[in-house]
């Protein structure tokens, strides 16, 4: 009845279906996991250089403080 049907309506076999590409897991849980180190490792040096930097840039001055050039000479108000 196969024969029969297909003739009439002109329908062949559906083709066959490709193979799924090989995959090689090995190989992708290793970039996964140097992805994962590189990503740690840059989240490292991120937390050092701020604990480098630390309290300075809240600083306004520096360590001798304004000094004469942005204070200038003592004057009286008023005067």
């Amino acid at each position: 009845m196969g024969g029969v049907f297909r003739s009439v309506f002109g329908g062949s076999s559906p083709a066959a279906a490709p193979a799924p590409p090989q995959v090689d897991y090995a190989a992708e849980a290793a970039a996964r996991k140097q992805e994962a180190d590189d990503t740690a490792a840059d989240a490292r040096m991120e937390a050092i250089n701020k604990k480098k930097k630390g309290r300075s840039s809240t600083l306004l001055t520096g360590g001798d403080g304004l000094g004469e050039t942005a204070a200038g000479a003592k004057t009286l108000l008023g005067s």
